[in-house]
């Protein structure tokens, strides 16, 4: 056998028992049973992680096309029913909150005060509180102590008022005031020196305190009812121009306050009236008339 052959014939012999020896290390395998659970388990968690990247890919779309702003809007209008639940929850008395006004709300009859302000009568009849003479009304017997007393108290409240010492002409009234409580003339003079000191609830309140509502003199009536405009008691002032009325039937400032009280309370019917009541006392001046009948049409649309 020459070499060649030889070299061939020993790589033959080699090659079979390596082949032996792997067959007889590596065994056949026996093909792993899968359980049919295993199976389902693994299949639906893949169909769920497959459903979430498919709708995260939708919603990303969906939001890429939404402007900033109406996302925004969006997210409001979502929170807004929340909260309106909880403060119901909270507050089973809750109030809405306001509307916003827009151009195209609707119109609605304002109420008298808020069309215009009602001035007083004293600014319709160009009238003013003025002081009242410290004269006539304050006579007095001096035939005894006590009568030379108040004449002293009222000479002392005489000359202050002429030398415009207002502080010694007060502290003399209310002297007066407390040896003669039912004088209503001092009451009313002190009254008008605290109005005329920039203190008209201490000037009502002397009014109000009156001891008796007998025998007040219209000056009186009228300077309280004035005041009691002023302090926006309305119905009180009715009251005093009701009775003045009664004393001055044809006295157009009495009947025009009892009207412009009522519309200053928005009592539109009875201010309607009232202001009719003055047009049938006659030879108004032009200024009231116009004011008036301006009133009466605006009253006509509120009734």
């Amino acid at each position: 056998m020459s070499t060649v052959n030889q070299m061939l014939h020993d790589l033959n012999a080699r090659t079979g028992n390596l082949a032996m020896k792997g067959a007889e290390t590596y065994a056949p395998i026996e093909p792993v049973r899968i359980n049919k659970t295993a199976k389902y388990i693994v299949g639906t968690a893949s169909f769920a992680i497959l459903a979430i990247i498919l709708i995260t890919q939708n919603v990303s779309t969906y939001k890429s096309t939404i402007p900033v702003n109406d996302i925004a809007q969006v997210n409001t209008q979502i929170q807004q029913p929340t909260a309106q639940s909880t403060a119901t929850i909270l507050a089973s008395d809750a109030v809405p909150a306001a509307v916003a006004p827009t151009s195209q709300a609707p119109d609605i009859p304002a109420s008298a005060t808020q069309m215009q302000i009602i001035p007083s009568v004293d600014v319709v009849t160009n009238t003013s509180i003025d002081e009242a003479p410290f004269d006539g009304y304050m006579q007095v017997n001096t035939s005894n102590g006590e009568g030379r007393f108040i004449a002293g108290l009222q000479d002392k409240a005489r000359l202050a008022i002429q030398s415009n010492n207002t502080q010694s002409a007060i502290q003399a009234l209310q002297a007066l005031l407390t040896a003669k409580p039912y004088d209503h003339a001092s009451r009313l003079l002190l009254s008008r020196l605290y109005f005329q000191s920039n203190q008209p609830d201490i000037a009502l309140n002397l009014l109000q305190a009156a001891p008796s509502e007998d025998d007040l003199s219209i000056e009186f009536l009228g300077f309280r009812a004035s005041l009691y405009t002023e302090a926006g008691e309305q119905l009180n002032a009715i009251s005093d121009y009701q009775v003045l009325t009664r004393l001055e039937p044809t006295n157009v400032r009495w009947q025009l306050g009892i009207a412009i009280a009522y519309d200053q309370i928005d009592a539109y019917q009875d201010a309607k009236f009232a202001y009719e009541q003055v047009k049938l006392i006659g030879d108004l001046p032009t200024n009231i008339f116009t004011f008036i009948d301006e009133r009466i049409t605006i009253l006509k649309d509120l009734i």
